[in-house]
């Protein structure tokens, strides 16, 4: 354990990612100011703009901050109390996450529909994030390429490093204020908007991480982890396809280098039929 009290089980091995967002942590700083969900710049809801961005039927951002900033989650609480059943609902939980960070990792990041929903709600019910951080983390996945790049990028981060530390401490203000921060760099800010002059329409339509776009996804969503069962990041996670079928019998063997076989199919280097190679012609089949 580290001197702060926070152990990560993969510190050694995985960086700690945007520690600069961790900083100023607490009711007295201005970050309740900067990101609040109100009405404000950046915010959101129907209340009127004001410092602390409290918008209608909310409540103000640094209010939450310090409400939640110090309180840990349940079974931080249980570890803390050295509940008996701690060590097994902790290590259920290292393994559920060690599974969504390595095996699954694939269809958490390029999926869709009702699949990889069910794997983005396992995460949320792991790192027990309140509806806010949910809602906020999945608006941010539904925007586009750039957006699932992000909050995929964040996912990951809650989930091999902030997500394992001790004392496990809530993350729903830290995750909230993760997805201000990312839609402060890929939206549109107003005209006349300080952040105007830093954005530009490459934000927009191309990820500041691309190794977490679904689109660096290979076609299986194969994933794997470490010889020792640690996550490893994108790219270095995905299982690398299999080679090419090797040739059998004597007539594959004898048969020329990219001859055609019976069926009329170009074939690969090896004499064995198939599109794994160089892309066939689109050709017009006639009566």
């Amino acid at each position: 354990m580290s001197a702060g009290g926070d152990a990560n089980p993969w510190a050694a091995y995985i960086p700690g990612p945007h520690a600069e967002s961790r900083q100023g942590w607490g009711p007295g700083t201005s970050r309740g100011a900067d990101f609040g969900k109100g009405a404000g710049a950046s915010g959101k809801g129907k209340g009127a703009s004001g410092p602390s961005g409290k918008g209608k039927g909310q409540e103000p951002q640094d209010a939450r901050r310090a409400r939640t900033e110090q309180r840990l989650t349940a079974l931080g609480l249980l570890q803390a109390l050295g509940d008996p059943r701690a060590p097994l609902l902790a290590h259920t939980r290292l393994m559920g996450m060690r599974r969504l960070a390595t095996t699954d990792w694939g269809l958490v990041q390029g999926g869709w529909w009702q699949d990889a929903e069910d794997l983005w709600r396992e995460a949320f019910e792991y790192l027990e994030l309140d509806a806010d951080a949910v809602e906020d983390l999945m608006l941010l996945a539904a925007q586009g390429v750039c957006g699932r790049a992000e909050a995929n990028e964040i996912l990951w981060s809650l989930l091999t490093h902030y997500g394992v530390e001790t004392p496990l401490r809530d993350l729903s203000s830290f995750t909230s204020n993760r997805v201000t921060l990312a839609r402060r760099a890929i939206d549109m800010p107003p005209r006349d908007h300080p952040d105007m002059q830093r954005w530009s329409w490459r934000n927009a339509y191309y990820p500041r991480h691309p190794e977490f776009s679904p689109t660096q996804v290979p076609r299986d969503r194969r994933s794997q982890g470490d010889p020792q069962g640690r996550p490893l990041k994108p790219p270095a996670c995905w299982v690398p396809p299999p080679p090419p079928p090797a040739p059998q019998g004597p007539s594959a063997a004898s048969a020329p280098s990219g001859a055609a076989s019976s069926s009329g199919a170009p074939t690969g280097p090896s004499g064995s039929s198939g599109d794994w190679g160089a892309a066939r012609p689109f050709r017009k089949q006639g009566r």
